[in-house]
């Protein structure tokens, strides 16, 4: 006699909660799998029960996302809307760098989601479609030199500068030393996705960036609030200081009603570093083999001189180097910018 559509559901749940404590499955991630699972049974195992089950509702069909590596029973939400489509693709990062390096990473997971819920489906899909930038999440993770993740770390001099108190936060004007700036800090980000370009005489533009950032620097150019050069068009990001970043760009930016709610500063290395090494898709995945340089929210030894770095001539993502002697209203035609918008911090 066939069983019972309730029976065949509780078998196959029974076989999972043996399968996952068996593989000593993380508790945390176990009982979010668990509710999915009494959500949607289907998910675990390929219960064709629940699926024919499903199937007989009048709710529209949707497939599981695909298990990825050596983790057959961790559990994707069922991409059937934008809010599921955009965690599956955090969760499908997060088990890729776990599978690769060995690393479990703590992410603020409800963080994302509820983040997301805030700000909505509207202003999510405009800040993808009309300024080409990506809503992401920062885990909580204390990138030391000897850490098995991620494969490339800033240089031995931005270590030694850290642990000597040199290198630090000035947000509100003070510098305050950070004696962990490798860490990563638990956030939801709206990071930008763009590669740099390679250095051109000054005439280097970034790609497709009228509609994000260009645009608004060229109308400052314009307005006379940001200094124009011959040699740099109008819609660069180069030529623009920290100074000018800080007390013209960064105001207008966070004024625009799209961004409401969005906190803007500019990458701090380490989340540089992060963003551009677990992005395989993006074209900042090679952002380290270009020869321009991008200026970091970390100060160096006080408030008045940023990091800066990235050249591939000096190993890509290795190399961060200070300011040298140039104050933080220095202009130059090789350093740009690179926005990071916080959505939320914590988590």
């Amino acid at each position: 006699m066939p069983l019972a559509e309730g029976t065949a559901v509780n078998l196959n749940l029974i076989e999972e909660v043996v399968v996952r404590l068996q593989r000593g499955a993380n508790p945390e991630r176990f009982g979010e799998d668990l509710k999915a699972f009494l959500k949607n049974p289907s998910l675990w195992r390929g219960s064709d029960e629940s699926v024919s089950a499903r199937a007989s509702t009048d709710e529209p069909k949707s497939v599981a996302p695909e298990m990825h590596g050596s983790h057959p029973y961790r559990v994707a939400p069922l991409a059937t809307n934008w809010l599921d489509s955009r965690l599956t693709r955090e969760m499908k990062l997060y088990a890729d760098i776990e599978e690769a390096s060995g690393v479990e990473l703590t992410w603020p997971r409800d963080l994302f989601m509820a983040t997301l819920e805030k700000f909505g489906r509207e202003a999510v899909e405009i800040w993808e479609r009309e300024f080409g930038l990506r809503v992401g999440t920062i885990p909580d993770y204390a990138v030391y030199q000897n850490a098995p993740f991620p494969q490339n770390k800033p240089c031995t001099w931005f270590y030694k500068k850290v642990l000597a108190g040199k290198i630090g936060d000035a947000s509100d004007g003070v510098f305050v030393p950070d004696t962990e700036a490798f860490r990563l800090r638990s956030a939801v980000v709206l990071f930008d996705p763009r590669r740099r370009p390679m250095f051109k005489d000054g005439h280097q533009l970034w790609p497709e960036d009228k509609k994000f950032l260009g645009g608004l620097i060229a109308r400052l150019r314009n307005e006379k609030k940001l200094c124009s050069f011959k040699s740099i068009p109008s819609l660069s990001r180069f030529g623009v200081s920290p100074d000018d970043w800080e007390w013209a760009v960064k105001p207008v930016l966070g004024s625009i009603k799209e961004f409401a709610g969005v906190v803007w500063r500019l990458e701090r290395v380490i989340e540089w570093s992060f963003l551009c090494q677990t992005h395989p898709e993006l074209p900042r995945a090679t952002d380290g083999e270009t020869d321009t340089w991008i200026q970091f929210e970390d100060c160096y030894k006080d408030a008045r001189h940023r990091l800066c770095g990235g050249r591939n001539e000096y190993e890509s993502y290795k190399q961060v180097y200070e300011c040298h002697d140039n104050a933080a209203n220095i202009r130059n035609g090789a350093w740009s910018l690179r926005p990071l918008g916080v959505l939320a911090a914590g988590g």
